[in-house]
């Protein structure tokens, strides 16, 4: 059963569930980085994450700049050797819940409708 945990500043107090959707101040202060618009340390950072939590994925939410998803591309980042913008992918709404990662894909809800962006 996939668990994702959405967990307000104890980000690394978790480990070894499904995902997490941290935003990226909650990284900056669990990491002690600045991240700002640097791709190299948002990905670095991520990676982090990962290790340190030993989750599958995190979806690290940046307000009006995306988000990404690492460690696998997922629509709107690929995670390589250098960060990629694949798409940007305009709601022209809020998103007002967690997304959920599953099966490849991110589902979305707004207050009006639920997206599926990927496979």
């Amino acid at each position: 059963m996939p668990i994702l945990v959405d967990s307000r500043y104890r980000l690394l107090d978790y480990r070894g569930l499904t995902a997490c959707t941290p935003n990226e101040s909650e990284v900056e202060q669990a990491l002690g980085v600045r991240i700002n618009d640097d791709l190299r340390t948002l990905e670095h950072a991520g990676r982090e994450v990962l290790a340190t939590t030993r989750m599958q994925a995190v979806l690290i939410t940046r307000g009006g700049r995306g988000y990404a998803v690492l460690p696998y591309a997922a629509t709107g980042v690929r995670c390589t050797q250098r960060l990629e913008v694949l798409a940007r992918n305009p709601l022209e709404e809020q998103v007002v819940a967690t997304p959920a990662i599953v099966d490849g894909g991110i589902i979305l809800r707004s207050r009006t409708n639920v997206y599926r962006v990927g496979n």
